[in-house]
């Protein structure tokens, strides 16, 4: 599976506009207050063929894992907020913690440095590239998506 991971948006994004209120929507749902984006340029990686040892990475490691295990990884939006759990719209998109997720992936980051010391081992990249993504949006102060 490959995807691409944003935040930010252009100037006169439509994408970013429907998005944003799909997942607003989703939000309402569940009760919860509606997301601002702040005004971020865009920012995007390729995740190709990275997710899958993502989540290999955390099946095999022990630990409790509510984000990585629990999004649909091909509909996924992180916001920068806690939240009370993964939540799911009707459509398949699910909204997860941003600080949530970055907790995990810290996890996950020691636990793959302790089993393979080559930092190019596919599950370490996969974790760092992931990493860098979720920590830039977060510093933005941006949901991070996954398409």
């Amino acid at each position: 599976m490959s995807l691409n991971l944003t935040f930010g948006s252009t100037a006169d994004d439509d994408t970013a506009r429907a998005w944003l209120a799909e997942l607003n929507a989703t939000l309402a749902t569940h009760g919860q207050p509606a997301h601002r984006e702040p005004s971020v340029p865009l920012q995007a990686w390729s995740f190709k063929r990275r997710v899958q040892p993502l989540l290999d990475a955390a099946e095999a490691t022990a630990g409790a894992w509510a984000v990585l295990e629990g999004v649909t990884w091909s509909d996924a939006v992180f916001v920068p907020r806690p939240l009370p759990t993964v939540l799911r719209a009707p459509d398949g998109l699910t909204v997860a913690s941003l600080p949530a997720l970055l907790a995990e992936l810290t996890r996950l980051a020691a636990a793959l440095a302790a089993q393979h010391p080559d930092p190019d081992h596919p599950q370490r990249e996969a974790t760092a590239q992931l990493s860098a993504a979720a920590a830039g949006a977060a510093a933005a102060g941006c949901a991070l998506w996954a398409r």
